[in-house]
């Protein structure tokens, strides 16, 4: 079994094994996020893709 989270939070380093996460760009979620209904004037509003990146560590992965 793996297991993965969201959200590179400085613990997840720290567990054992180490957790596999998924890391999101939170301050750019919200600075997006609140740019977007600003801007909206009543518009519908549009999609905004922000990059992620996988980090695996221990908690995922074959173990022998």
């Amino acid at each position: 079994m793996s297991l993965v989270m969201y959200d590179d939070v400085p613990w997840a380093e720290l567990c054992s094994p180490p957790l596999t996460v998924i890391a999101q760009p939170g301050r750019d979620m919200g600075y997006r996020a609140a740019e977007l209904v600003l801007r909206s004037g009543g518009r519908r509003p549009r999609s905004v893709v922000l990059p992620t990146e996988l980090i695996v560590r221990g908690s995922c992965g074959p173990h022998r």
